[in-house]
């Protein structure tokens, strides 16, 4: 069974160790937080803020909107958001260029083995991307960009609407799944200002 299949069962929030596993503490996070190799995350066995016992676990993890795992770690009292695969590099991979991205070498944002991880400046990320054809396009704008909420009809349309004087930016909003920021945006030309109407 492969790292990926271990973690759809409850193997893999269990605390023994999985086979090959190793752990280090997470800098920055030392005597609250260790990595492991095989990209799971665990809380060390501490008194908290309030005194009480925290006991040794391994920490679950959620998709974020773009597919990659995340965690939120906490410290007296405050937490905070962390992609696991940039923790697990911090912990494993040395980065003597201080490059700020972690790179999935086969492109699998969910396999955080230290084998599957490199620092990596945002260009060779991209390259990356296009050389192994997770990215297909390097026009990323508008509709063609896969996280966009909005086709090109709906941005004419948003247009439309609001040169009628009958709708204001809010009234818009609710008509499209953005916010009134977004539309604001939209009209001011911020965004979406490649297409013309």
């Amino acid at each position: 069974m492969n790292i990926l299949d271990i973690q759809k069962t409850e193997k893999w929030l269990e605390l023994d160790d999985l086979p090959g596993e190793s752990w280090k503490d997470i800098p920055g996070w030392e005597g609250f937080y260790q990595a492991s190799t095989l990209g799971r995350i665990k809380s060390i066995s501490r008194l908290n803020s309030r005194g009480e016992r925290i006991k040794t676990k391994i920490r679950k993890q959620e998709n974020d909107r773009r597919g990659y795992p995340q965690i939120i770690l906490c410290r007296n009292g405050k937490s905070k958001n962390y992609k696991t695969h940039q923790l697990i590099a911090a912990a494993f991979l040395p980065n003597p260029k201080n490059k700020l991205q972690v790179n999935h070498l086969n492109g699998i944002k969910n396999d955080n083995c230290i084998e599957n991880l490199e620092w990596n400046t945002n260009l060779e990320n991209m390259r990356h991307s296009w050389e192994t054809g997770i990215k297909t396009s390097i026009n990323f704008s508008g509709e063609k960009n896969g996280e966009s909420k909005l086709k090109n009809e709906d941005v004419i349309r948003i247009r439309e609407l609001w040169k009628t004087g009958e709708y204001t930016k809010r009234a818009i909003s609710k008509m499209f799944p953005v916010t009134e920021s977004t539309i604001g945006r939209i009209l001011n030309g911020q965004y979406w200002k490649r297409l013309v109407t």
